[in-house]
């Protein structure tokens, strides 16, 4: 990661960079429309103050350990000390997104509410405060792409100069993409507790998996280089929401889905294979253009999040 120069220290041990600035004031803005939309989801004062109170120090904490743990033989040979040096950098996006909604589990069983209910309420003020979370990566140096080769498209906001190159500006596609899906929270209907939680997760999902496929910087991956971390998750938490729904009406007493299940579930592990195999494509062969490896990545990301919703509000 590069080193961010400090726009002011509040302490000799506690610099406060542009992007450090501006991830505070994405924390800000998602927890003022949280503090709009409360009341209005049906969340009461004790709750949602919980909520306040314990998101950012859980989701920095979880961010942190994530991180840490993906890159354990680093911090094991700088010191366990290092994990607790906060102003280093290093975090993870699915230790925040787990940590931030530990802290609703956390709101909504203390304060004798549905979790569901809670994790609506947070759903659309979550995606703004990522929105401008990528936004912000233009000072951090992170969320750049590859080569912008087309000199149409050499410039902000679509592509980065990033060591002497134009690079594409990926970041500005997530901040756009999680912009949508905020809307999208806001302005949908729902049946029961919960599903505009879910409907958020599975746009959030399905469009994570690519946009983190086209980054080009320092990511998080797994062993293999072309297997990311915060894929992982993203594919995980696509069918495990319509497993959960299954059961769920399976308890309500609806009739067996048997035979809907297993196709779902084979095209879904279909388009997963793809998926993968063109990861491998792009990053160890050179059987196919990127551009077309890439539509198709963006293809199968589309199915599975369709088969994900299809699963999970199957009446």
């Amino acid at each position: 990661m590069e080193e961010l120069q400090a726009l002011f220290f509040v302490s000799p041990a506690l610099p406060v960079t542009s992007y450090g600035l501006c991830v505070a004031l994405a924390a800000a803005a998602g927890l003022a429309l949280y503090a709009l939309l409360a009341k209005k989801r049906g969340i009461p004062e004790k709750p949602a103050m919980i909520f306040s109170l314990l998101c950012l120090p859980f989701g920095l904490l979880g961010a942190r350990i994530v991180y840490c743990l993906d890159r354990l033989d680093l911090f094991l040979a700088m010191g366990l000390e290092s994990v607790l040096r906060l102003t280093d950098g290093g975090y993870a996006l699915w230790g925040a997104v787990g940590g931030v909604v530990l802290a609703a589990v956390t709101a909504a069983k203390t304060g004798r509410i549905s979790v569901g209910v809670m994790l609506d309420g947070i759903a659309a003020p979550g995606m703004l405060a990522l929105a401008l979370c990528r936004f912000a990566e233009y000072f951090s140096g992170e969320g750049y792409g590859l080569y912008a080769e087309n000199e149409l498209f050499q410039f902000f906001p679509f592509a980065v100069n990033k060591f002497g190159d134009w690079r594409w500006a990926v970041f500005m596609l997530e901040g756009a993409a999680a912009l949508a899906i905020c809307g999208i929270a806001l302005g949908c209907r729902q049946k029961r507790p919960g599903d505009r939680a879910r409907l958020t997760l599975i746009l959030f999902c399905a469009s994570q998996i690519i946009l983190e496929s086209l980054r080009q910087d320092s990511f998080l991956r797994w062993e293999v280089h072309f297997i990311r971390l915060s894929e992982l998750p993203a594919v995980a938490l696509l069918a495990v929401l319509p497993i959960a729904a299954l059961i769920r009406r399976r308890k309500e007493g609806a009739k067996p889905e048997t035979a809907a299940a297993v196709i779902y579930a084979l095209a879904f592990l279909a388009f997963v294979g793809i998926f993968i195999w063109m990861e491998f494509a792009v990053q160890k062969s050179a059987t196919l253009p990127v551009w077309a490896c890439y539509t198709i990545e963006a293809i199968c990301c589309a199915v599975m999040g369709a088969v994900s919703w299809r699963g999970t509000f199957r009446n």
